[in-house]
């Protein structure tokens, strides 16, 4: 037997459905089972370490301490204008061979001078000089010193220099001009290094020289045979008779000479 809601009873049996509990979104659902052996989701799980081997650049100096050294005012007070020419100035006081001494850069060995001659000295944080073994504990000849120059780690300098020469009594004027940028960031180094010169020529005719006659006087780069005093200014008659004319001058031969080849 149906019965029509009139509408107050529609109103109070929906208010009453929605007073009724519902169950959550999922309730009951079983939780998917975990695969073995798989990975839980954990925000501080990263994995495997990684480990990364290398090796560390290292000084071949390590443990050999300097005999002397030459801190930042010290280099200042030399005054050169790059560490080429105050290396010059340096090794003359402490290094008598031929090569000169050995020089490396933070410890280890230069490619020369040319790889820090342009350099500023301002660049330089120290210099060091080592014992007299320390040659022959790098494998270099005992009798040369070792120098040690200590970069600073971080240096940008542009550099500008100009000289000019002149002669008191004028012409031979000569000037130059160098421009240079280094930059030094840890181990890396950039140096850009620019020359010019111009030199006037000083010629014979610029100063008062009287020219000498073309075979007036017959100088010999080994040397001269000449006549004594009182000789009449002949070396020998014999000779003069031998040469056709009378010889005051002769040039030295370049074998054991004889009168026949004088």
């Amino acid at each position: 037997m149906s019965h029509a809601l009139t509408r107050s009873e529609a109103v109070a049996l929906s208010a009453a459905c929605l007073l009724l509990p519902h169950p959550a979104f999922g309730a009951g659902a079983e939780p998917d089972a975990q695969v073995p052996g798989a990975l839980t989701a954990n925000p501080r799980d990263t994995g495997d370490p990684i480990v990364v081997k290398g090796q560390r650049e290292t000084s071949i100096i390590d443990g050999i301490i300097a005999e002397d050294e030459l801190e930042e005012a010290d280099i200042s007070a030399y005054g050169a204008d790059t560490v080429g020419d105050l290396l010059d100035q340096v090794a003359s006081g402490i290094d008598a061979s031929d090569d000169g001494p050995v020089v490396l850069i933070n410890g280890q060995l230069a490619n020369g001078m040319d790889d820090i001659a342009d350099l500023p000295p301002e660049a330089l944080r120290k210099i060091q000089l080592l014992p007299r073994d320390t040659a022959s504990r790098i494998g270099q000849r005992p009798e040369r010193r070792v120098v040690n120059i200590q970069l600073k780690p971080a240096f940008r300098q542009a550099t500008l220099n100009a000289e000019g020469a002149f002669a008191t009594a004028g012409k031979g004027t000569g000037a130059g001009a160098a421009a240079g940028y280094t930059k030094i960031s840890g181990s890396n180094r950039t140096t850009i290094t620019a020359r010019m010169r111009d030199t006037d020529m000083l010629l014979e005719s610029d100063r008062p020289i009287l020219p000498t006659p073309a075979g007036a006087t017959p100088y010999d780069l080994v040397g001269n045979v000449v006549a004594l005093a009182g000789s009449g200014n002949e070396i020998d008659p014999m000779f003069s008779q031998l040469a056709g004319a009378r010889v005051t001058v002769a040039a030295v031969p370049s074998t054991n000479p004889t009168l026949a080849s004088l």
